[in-house]
């Protein structure tokens, strides 16, 4: 399984299950099956402009992790 921060997608759809119920506040995890018939390109920021810093397979489970910033 890949564990990635921030995934960046062109064209593809990620679908996620929850694994942790978690508070609002607090770091939330999912786990996520890539099913983009061609892969999923994953990039350094989110625009198709920016470097390729990998591909993820179709069916490929990756770890997405959520994070929630706070209101200032």
């Amino acid at each position: 399984m890949v564990r990635l921060e921030t995934v960046v997608a062109t064209g593809a759809l990620v679908t996620a299950s929850l694994l942790t119920a978690a508070p609002a506040y607090a770091q939330s995890t999912y786990v996520g099956k890539v099913t983009a018939n061609g892969g999923l390109t994953v990039r350094h920021l989110p625009t198709t402009a920016s470097a390729t810093e990998g591909r993820l397979n179709n069916g490929q489970q990756i770890e997405i992790i959520c994070k929630v910033r706070e209101a200032v």
